[in-house]
């Protein structure tokens, strides 16, 4: 699913690695308050990630999609930042960005 641009993308990963600290939130344009809340509440807090939370904070600019997209992001940020630090060694710097718009493509899946 690529629903989100690179930058964007970078943006939810460092916002996973800002969630841990009290008060600090990604200061960027690159998203928006609804998508850091979403990264805080899946990365620190998941009790309160409700149906009655994702049917209000999700519209057209913000789907379903965009919330699956995001949660692949936290995940995956999460699981290798969470190796590295039981290992001991220090987080890999996140990528820099790529160019470019999102293809907005979607697998559908049938069944």
């Amino acid at each position: 699913m690529t629903l989100w641009s690179g930058a964007e993308r970078v943006a939810i990963a460092e916002e996973v690695r800002n969630a841990d600290v009290p008060g600090a939130h990604l200061t960027t344009d690159e998203l928006p308050k609804t998508v850091v809340d979403a990264v805080h509440r899946l990365t620190t807090d998941p009790s309160r990630l409700t149906q009655s939370w994702l049917n209000q904070v999700t519209n057209d600019t913000f789907t379903s999609g965009h919330y699956v997209e995001i949660i692949s992001v936290v995940v995956t940020t999460l699981c290798i930042d969470s190796f590295r630090n039981s290992l001991g060694f220090d987080l890999e710097p996140l990528p820099e960005p790529q160019g470019g718009e999102p293809s907005g493509y979607v697998l559908r899946v049938k069944g």
